[in-house]
């Protein structure tokens, strides 16, 4: 199971929904990034908002695990599923 929600992910994050004009909001992954362009498109989907920081940015924390919840609330956001708890955050 693990291995199937890591290879979703992993789709989720490299596949090219649209096509990405604005940098990444994200303190510790930038455009050189190989990521970025499928970071860029999950933002502008609303499927991940990041981590806050204390300078007022945002980190993305791109070699954490990924846990179980925090897989289900992008699943939930990516698919609008709105039943349940509301402004999930990670």
């Amino acid at each position: 199971m693990k291995r199937f929600l890591s290879l979703c992910l992993f789709i989720f994050m490299l596949w090219p929904y649209t096509t990405a004009t604005a940098q990444v909001q994200f303190d510790d992954v930038g455009p050189g990034n190989v990521h970025s362009e499928g970071i860029q498109s999950l933002i502008e989907k609303e499927v991940i908002n990041g981590y806050p920081t204390e300078a007022g940015g945002r980190i993305f924390k791109p070699n954490a695990k990924l846990t179980r919840a925090h897989a289900a609330v992008m699943f939930s956001r990516y698919f609008n599923y709105s039943k349940g708890k509301q402004d999930l955050t990670f």
